[in-house]
């Protein structure tokens, strides 16, 4: 019986300013420690490969996301979410769609969101899978207040 292949992604965008404080730093940190280890655990109980046709793929992600105001100079904080559903064609190629969410905060909260469908290419020969992918995305921003 061969096994389902499993996925985990992690979406991390960021570039924290200096002066963050020391809580927030923290908590990125152990969310970054927490991903990791899920991914390594994840790597490590795969013991064989499995192709990827015909299987269905759900994933989500949440990240750090921010915004430099420039007429402010003043950097926002804020949460990225993610949803992935990716359908396999054969063991090279699968269809996607992703759905992204951003959220800044705290005054004037700015939102973003991006939905995507893409062909993606998958080489599964390496350890590390690298995905290439081509598609048409459409995206909308709002800043509340303004």
């Amino acid at each position: 019986m061969a096994s389902r292949p499993r996925s985990l992604m992690l979406t991390l965008r960021s570039q924290a300013a200096p002066q963050a404080c020391a809580r927030a730093r923290l908590g990125l940190g152990s969310a970054i420690a927490l991903f990791g280890a899920l991914a390594l655990g994840m790597l490590v109980g795969v013991p064989v490969a499995a192709a990827y046709e015909d299987t269905i793929q759900l994933g989500v992600s949440a990240g750090y996301a921010h915004q430099l105001d420039a007429e402010e100079n003043e950097r926002r904080h804020g949460l990225d979410l993610t949803a992935l559903a990716d359908f396999g064609l054969n063991d090279a190629w699968s269809l996607r769609a992703v759905a992204q969410h951003q959220l800044v905060f705290p005054s004037a909260p700015l939102r973003k969101t991006a939905l995507l469908f893409e062909a993606a290419y998958i080489l599964d020969i390496v350890r590390v899978v690298p995905v290439f992918g081509v598609g048409i995305g459409a995206a909308t921003e709002v800043r509340e207040g303004a």
